[in-house]
């Protein structure tokens, strides 16, 4: 089979080389044209193009897809699509170029959280179990019938590097098994419709979101702090400083009478005074500075103690 693979990012990547380590014959990478990274804005290829790149895949960029894009697909005939977190919709002529169509691995129970950002909104929810759907696409984002469906369970200190990694095993595994039905029997497994009474979304995260609310309660930002753990981080100021917590743990302990975003001392153990409960401070990362523990921090700010982290 001729079969295109699109995606960009480490997600995409990680089951590309999955389905290539299956000896999946990928005839062409789909992704985004290098973008500008980083304060010196250095053009960086992504994820997904690299390990392309590596593998002697062709690569084909459209920065849109448009009439451009449209012949290329009507011309090269592929027999199946995959798609893994491109993160642009794909008009309904480029699905239909396809002639066995376009399967999306999209890492939630459909129809819940249909999206840019399920794996993120997951664990802001604090959700205790998640999974990957197999769908044939269609026109409208994420709401094809689902070949193949399965859960994981989320642990409760699960981060999003941790979350990704299970997701990435299970879709390569169901995306592996889908592809072998084609390749048997020429057709795509039987599917069932999204209940589209049941359909949730997933959020847009902007870096914005991770400056930090500190009347929220522990749990709720703790939770922040797992989803957004890789960017956009979680953040917030002191003296005026930028502070990014790096590395944070919920804590029974706590002192109702300060106001949130109080810093305290128990024990030995650096804490934060939220709306609810409280949070002990592992690691953080100073504006400008490297990661530290929040002893090192400690010694070169004493001050610290007592202090009240802001939202600026």
């Amino acid at each position: 089979m001729k079969i295109f693979f699109f995606g960009a990012p480490n997600f995409s990547a990680e089951i590309l080389k999955n389905l290539l380590q299956e000896k999946i014959n990928i005839n062409y990478l789909i992704t985004h044209p290098d973008k500008k990274v980083g304060r010196r804005q250095k053009l960086t290829a992504n994820p997904t193009k690299l390990l392309a790149r590596n593998a002697g895949l062709p690569i084909k960029e459209f920065a849109r897809l448009n009439k451009e894009s449209l012949n290329f697909f009507q011309r090269e005939k592929a027999d199946l699509f995959i798609v893994a977190a491109y993160g642009q919709l794909i008009p309904k002529e480029i699905l239909e170029s396809a002639r066995l169509g376009a399967l999306n691995v999209h890492p939630s129970l459909l129809p819940q959280l249909r999206g840019p950002s399920p794996i993120q909104t997951t664990l802001l929810q604090g959700l205790k179990k998640t999974g990957t759907s197999i769908m044939l696409m269609t026109e409208k984002m994420d709401a094809g019938p689902i070949i193949y469906q399965e859960e994981v369970v989320i642990k409760d200190n699960d981060c999003y590097p941790q979350l990704e990694k299970k997701l990435i095993n299970l879709s390569s595994r169901l995306l592996h098994k889908t592809v072998d039905y084609i390749k048997k029997q020429e057709k795509i497994p039987p599917a069932r419709p999204q209940n589209e009474k049941q359909v949730t979304y997933s959020q847009l995260i902007k870096k914005q979101d991770g400056l930090i609310n500190w009347q929220k309660s522990a749990e709720q930002i703790y939770n922040r702090w797992r989803a957004f753990y890789q960017w956009p981080q979680i953040y917030s100021f002191y003296r005026g400083e930028k502070i990014i917590l790096k590395e944070i743990k919920l804590s029974p302990i706590q002192q109702p009478r300060l106001k949130p975003g109080t810093i305290f001392n128990s024990n030995g153990q650096i804490l934060i005074q939220t709306g609810k409960n409280s949070l002990e401070i592992i690691k953080l990362q100073p504006a400008g500075k490297k990661e530290m523990s929040i002893h090192d921090f400690l010694n070169g700010h004493p001050h610290f103690i007592s202090a009240r982290l802001t939202t600026k």
